[in-house]
């Protein structure tokens, strides 16, 4: 192991011994002063060459206050500390005497001797009373010698420096050649041991090597940035655009079938034994279901963290078990899993002049399948469709005349259309498969069909009936802008990038529009472009962010070099982000981009304080390359702390449930990823680009302050000396107004500090009070540009009617929106399991919100007021936010009351009263009871002994029942591949007459023809729709949309109206909808604030080695409370998920100031023994003004483009930027005051012990942190 010696002005010496080889080596280390010759032509005389300061330091940072030369001659005594930890070196220049003792780990140094210019022995000893370390030292210094040399027994590890002493010593009674020759000598003089560290010191001891490797070595810092550069471009490239992060939902559904069952039938048979079976599954939070015609729905909810697979895997076994205990006819439970992908990311509208049967063939066979075939496409779904039926129409009159049954009919068509495989034969070494061909293979096979034969007789389906190539019964129509047409929602595949899904949709409709000569194909939802316009706008505000914390750094610095150094951290950190983030598998979405944004004001915090560090010890003279690598040391520490203070408010955030928690994550990780980026940016590239990096203009003043100036060494950027100045630098002349009034400020302040404090404490009181006017929501409203109306008639309405009632509302919404970029009217419903077709909805699609004045809000209460409402039609309009609001909930209900009961009439009028109440709150809209229509029935009661006596099965009455009415469906007519229904039912003028559905009649066993009525005893009645449960009870819902921004203050006045309601023991009231799932965010968000904030004490207190200081800088959180209410209040934010995010974000930031102020403080508590606290309180509030109003207004200013919040997607982010400016800029004007007027009240007085009375010189003596 060799150290290399700089080649100018020192020599290894040749009788350096061979090194040993261990962990710990006994390393000499020679030096030589340069020949006085050398400073004589530098202007210096040999004979004033001061003493060379030197250190020992534990691979971490020192602290330290160097030997003072002397001012005459003889020389007066000074003695050196250095502190670092339990570290301690100690030094007493003068006559030869014992030195003072010090402490390093283990190891115990002595050192004694005297300056060069006097006449004497310097000698030096060392006592190892370690484990380790043995070994003394001697040498000797002449009067006026050329050199002098000592050898010093290092252990590995350390760092041995000779260099001069730190630029905070006051040098006053310097002659300015000793100034100039000690530091071009001494700073040559620097030699550094590889570390043999115990582990617990690397992490502290790492980032000041890589500061120096960077310094030392630039080509490889540069190359190393490159790298970092490219693969940050790359892994952008790579990364899937979204608009909101993946979210699983822990939700599992399970749909059972039973045809023919009424929603009684089904609670009982079906729902009450599943919720039974499932409710034993581990992990379940609570059970939803409904029964409703024909089907049972079970909806799951898991805790979140839930293995879902694991879970599905004991679904599906304890369904099985279940299974007996279900009906034999009733089909087997389906598995469903909840997945975001359920919503349509675009709508296609299909325009075409085919007639409806043929339109929906194109879409189904060539539309269809070819955006299906598309990378990403999960599905495609047709709504609006028109499907072929093959109709028999029977006249009851001409079957009655020729004594045919509807049965008869039945039967005859289904023992006529036959198609089965009869087996197989062998032809030679083949087997041939024989199958029965006997469908039909026309319509006119049909209608020859032989229902009866009669003797000679013979009667035909044509007798009796006709046969139609008609349209099935439509239960669904959609209009695209008042023109008929279908509606295609296309559904990407769960994980797919919804840009690229959406890109490769634009280039398939654009191809098959250019072969589609029938029709048009048309894109009028494109969710892709919210996402595309949402995060545009979120970069385009982190540019101008970027723009303005540039402007800032300008104007302060007032440098363009030192500008460029700290502004080119800011893509540096940004892109080593996006490769972090590439390899955690996120998207870049508002919140990661939304994260990016927020942080990038905070990018710069670290590059801005250690430029300024560095820039001060240059302008106090110090070489460039070691002022780059000192100046960097000395902050070290101190912004790593901040760092890490801002870094650990997000670690509580982990602890997240739900899908808060899983946004919060990722919002954590980017803006961890890129603030550690930035840190490491700072200490490495920062200190490289000022040592290196050369620059031809700057912008200087000459205003300088002098109030409690400390005087200090000034030398110009090339080396020039220009004898002495003041610390403060020289600034422009309002900056040093500033300071100067912010100095006269803080000394009043510290003069009545009382009154200060009271007034202090006093604000925070009045912000407490003001609290809570702020209102609360779950999650701020987003303009997606996306409206429904909603309408619900009375059930059993005819579709014609509700078509010509929703015609009215698109004509009104037409004209009343001129900003509508599509109108689509759904009419009915065609879903399988679709109880009721009395429900209409008109989406309202909104062109770009750049290009239109009015909000989504706006219009909603628009149209509120001016639509004319047809009559019978019940209407809700709501502004929909299915990309945000969607993702996060699986309801959509702001505000839902749950009133829980067996009885459902008796429910049924407690949520008229709770209905009643809702209806008169102020903030409350659309409030209605759900599930409470009744469906109007008609019970046909079969009089089973009749039957049974007649010879006639309970089926065929049914069966005849059914044909009568609504139709029933016989066989099927295949025709090229396709299989279409053949249904018989009455004739159109005979089907919906109720006496003619009495006389139609069936054949009993004896042969004779009877009506129906003779069995059936008709019964009017009214059923349920569904009857929904909630925890295995029957519960009826009254919702209601929240028309206010304070859901808090609602939800508190319905709670308090409720509770008077008169409501029977039996039944419970509970509130749910998203207040619930706000109550639960709100919560763990409480609780990950105050872990923050113990976190953030942690980490303080482990810096400052103090219980005390932690305490003092979290003086300043109730501080930046205080401008967190003021900006909610004035800019009319509410309170929400996004707020409370940037309330925890802000306490880890609006500590960074009150730590540098402190920590400096500390610093100069032991620089200065023997001031005042007032005035080392003052000198570190003025030495510290200007770089915490830079990191300040760097990270306002960078975040207020978000805090506009315009645009699309402009409102998610913009609360938490508005909290962390208001509650920053706040916290920042305060604690310059607040901190320093804490610190006079708890920081004790040094004593008079260590503050010696010095003339000429000021002489310094440390003493470390002094306990409060």
């Amino acid at each position: 192991m060799r150290i290399a010696h700089p080649a100018d002005g020192l020599q290894r010496a040749a009788r350096d011994p061979p090194l040993r080889r261990g962990p710990f080596e006994n390393i000499r280390v020679v030096l030589e002063r340069c020949h006085p010759a050398q400073h004589r032509r530098r202007g210096a005389r040999s004979a004033d060459l001061p003493a060379l300061h030197h250190s020992v330091e534990r691979g971490c940072p020192v602290r330290r206050i160097g030997p003072v030369p002397p001012t005459g001659d003889p020389p007066q005594v000074a003695v050196a500390e250095a502190v670092d930890g339990d570290a301690r070196h100690s030094a007493a220049p003068g006559r030869p005497r014992r030195g003072a003792n010090a402490v390093a780990g283990n190891v115990q140094w002595s050192w004694h001797g005297a300056f060069p210019r006097s006449t004497g022995t310097l000698s030096s000893a060392a006592n190892a009373r370690g484990r380790n370390v043995v070994g003394t030292a001697a040498g000797t210094a002449k009067p006026r010698s050329p050199a002098w040399r000592t050898t010093v027994p290092v252990r590995t590890g350390f760092r041995l420096r000779f260099g001069p002493e730190p630029s905070d010593a006051p040098r006053a009674g310097w002659p300015e050649s000793y100034r100039a020759a000690h530091n071009r000598v001494s700073n040559r003089c620097e030699r550094f041991v590889p570390p043999v560290c115990p582990p617990s010191f690397l992490p502290l001891q790492m980032p000041m090597n890589w500061t120096e490797t960077a310094v030392r070595r630039p080509v490889a810092t540069l190359m190393v940035c490159v790298i970092v550069a490219l693969m940050g471009v790359e892994s952008l490239a790579r990364l899937a655009l979204d608009l909101m992060p993946d979210i699983t939902y822990p939700v599992i559904t399970v749909i059972t079938l039973y045809e023919g069952a009424g929603p009684e039938e089904i609670e009982t048979l079906i729902t009450r034994p599943i919720e039974q079976a499932v409710s034993a599954v581990q992990g379940v939070d609570r059970l939803y279901s409904s029964s409703q015609e024909g089907a049972s729905e079970v909806r799951i909810r898991f805790d979140w963290g839930v293995d879902l697979d694991g879970a599905i895997a004991d679904l599906r076994a304890r369904l099985e078990r279940a299974r007996s205990s279900l009906p034999e006819d009733a089909q087997p439970p389906f598995i469903y899993r909840y997945d975001v992908a359920d919503f349509p990311i675009m709508y296609l509208g299909l325009i075409t002049r085919l007639d409806p049967i043929q339109a929906t063939r194109l879409a189904e066979q060539v539309v269809a399948p070819r955006l299906e075939r598309l990378d990403g496409v999960a599905g495609v779904r047709i709504r609006g469709r028109a499907r072929r039926e093959i109709q028999v129409a029977l006249d009851h009159d001409r079957m009655v005349a020729r004594g045919i049954g509807v049965n008869e009919v039945i039967t005859a068509l289904r023992r006529q259309n036959v198609m089965h495989p009869a087996g197989d034969v062998q032809e030679g070494h083949l087997r041939v498969l024989v199958r029965s061909a006997g469908a039909f293979g026309s319509l006119d096979e049909i209608r020859e069909t032989v229902v009866r034969r009669n003797g000679s007789a013979v009667v035909r389906v044509r007798d009796i009936a006709e046969v139609i190539d008609g349209e099935r019964e439509r239960t669904e129509l959609t209009r695209v802008d008042g023109q008929p047409g279908m509606m295609l929602y296309i559904y990407k595949q769960s994980g797919a990038n919804t840009v690229a899904v959406s890109d490769r949709v634009h280039e398939a409709v654009a191809e098959i529009n250019r072969t589609l000569s029938e029709g048009e194909l048309r894109i009028r939802v494109d969710k892709a472009d919210y996402i595309r316009a949402a995060v545009a706008n979120v970069r385009q505000a982190a540019y101008w962010g970027i723009g303005l914390a540039v402007l800032v750094l300008l104007l302060f610095l007032r440098s363009l070099r030192s500008t460029l150094i700290i502004a080119i951290t800011i893509p540096l950190a940004v892109l080593a982000t996006f490769v972090l983030m590439y390899f955690r598998g996120f998207t870049l979405n508002i919140v990661s981009f939304g994260g990016l944004a927020l942080g990038i004001g905070m990018l710069v915090d670290n590059a801005i304080v250690v430029l300024e560090s560095i820039s001060r010890r240059r302008e106090e003279g110090q070489p460039l390359l070691d002022a780059a690598v000192e100046g960097t040391r000395e902050v070290a520490a101190a912004v790593t702390a901040s760092t890490l203070t801002t870094i650990i408010v997000f670690l509580p955030l982990v602890f997240i449930a739900g899908a808060t928690g899983i946004l919060l994550r990722q919002l954590a990780w980017v803006v961890s990823f890129s603030l550690v980026c930035s840190l490491a940016a700072g200490l490495t590239l920062t200190p490289c680009l000022m040592a290196h990096f050369r620059w031809p203009f700057t912008m200087r003043s000459k205003a300088a302050t002098k109030d409690d100036a400390v005087p200090q060494p000034l030398a110009a950027d090339r080396g020039k000396a220009i004898g002495t100045s003041v610390e403060s630098r020289e600034v422009g002349g309002f900056l040093g107004w500033m300071e100067s009034g912010y100095a006269a400020l803080l000394r009043a302040c510290l003069q009545h500090r009382v009154g200060v404090a009271i007034g202090l404490f006093g604000l925070v009181a009045v912000a407490a009070g003001l609290a809570p006017r702020v209102p609360t929501e779950f999650l701020p409203k987003t303009d997606e540009g996306d409206l429904q109306i909603y309408g619900e008639m009375a059930p059993g309405i005819r579709l014609e009617e509700l078509s010509r009632q929703t015609a009215l509302l698109e004509e009104q919404v037409l004209e009343l929106v001129p900003e509508a970029h599509t109108v689509a009217a759904f009419i009915g419903d065609d879903a399988d399991d679709a109880d009721e077709w009395n429900e209409t909805a008109l989406r309202i699609t909104l062109v770009p919100r750049s290009q239109r004045k009015r909000s989504s809000e706006e219009i909603r209460r628009a149209l509120d007021r001016q639509l004319r409402r047809p009559a019978g039609l019940d209407l809700q309009i709501r502004v929909r936010s299915d990309m945000v609001m969607g993702r996060m909930f699986a309801t959509d209900t702001d505000l839902a009351v749950e009133i829980r009961g067996h009885d459902r009439a008796e429910a049924m009028r407690i949520a008229e009263r709770v209905a009643a109440v809702m209806k008169t709150m102020t903030g409350l809209a659309n409030v209605r009871i759900g599930d409470s229509d009744r469906r109007p029935e008609l019970r046909a009661v079969i009089d089973r002994k009749r039957a049974e006596r007649l010879g006639v099965a309970v089926e065929e009455i049914t069966q005849a029942l059914e044909a009568t009415v609504g139709g029933t469906r016989t066989t099927v007519y295949r025709e090229g591949g396709d299989e279409f229904d053949i249904r018989v039912w009455l004739a159109a003028d005979q089907r919906h007459d109720p006496e003619v559905m009495k006389r139609v009649a069936i054949r009993t066993a004896d042969g004779r023809l009877v009506p129906l009525r003779n069995f059936i005893r008709y019964e009017p009645a009214a059923a349920p729709l569904r009857i929904p449960r909630v925890d295995r009870q029957r519960v009826v819902f009254v919702t209601a949309d929240v028309d206010s921004r304070d859901l808090g203050a609602l939800v508190a006045a319905l709670q308090q109206r409720l509770a008077e309601l008169p409501v029977p023991p039996e039944f419970n009231l509970q509130i749910a909808g998203t207040w619930e799932q706000q109550q639960e965010s709100f919560h763990e968000l409480q609780l990950g604030f105050a872990l923050a904030v113990l976190l953030m004490y942690m980490v303080m207190a482990a810096q400052f080695e103090s219980l005390i200081a932690p305490l003092i800088i979290l003086g300043a959180l109730p501080l930046g409370g205080v401008g967190v209410v003021a900006i909610l209040l004035l800019t009319g934010t509410s309170l929400n998920v996004q707020s409370f995010i940037g309330l925890i974000m802000l306490a880890g930031i609006v500590v960074n100031n009150a730590i540098v102020l402190v920590d400096y403080t500390n610093q100069l508590r032991r620089r200065y023994p023997q001031k005042s606290m007032e005035e080392l309180l003052v000198l570190a509030g003025r030495r510290r003004l200007r770089p915490i109003l830079m990191t300040t207004l760097t990270t306002v200013l960078a975040m207020l483009p978000i805090a506009v919040g315009w645009g699309e997607g402009g409102e998610v982010q913009a609360p938490m930027a508005r909290v962390v400016i208001g509650g920053l800029l706040a916290g920042t004007l305060t604690t310059l005051v607040a901190i320093p007027t804490i610190c006079a009240f708890v920081y004790r007085p040094q004593p008079a012990a260590v503050r010696p009375q010095i003339t000429g010189a000021t002489a310094e003596t440390p003493v470390g942190m002094a306990r409060v």
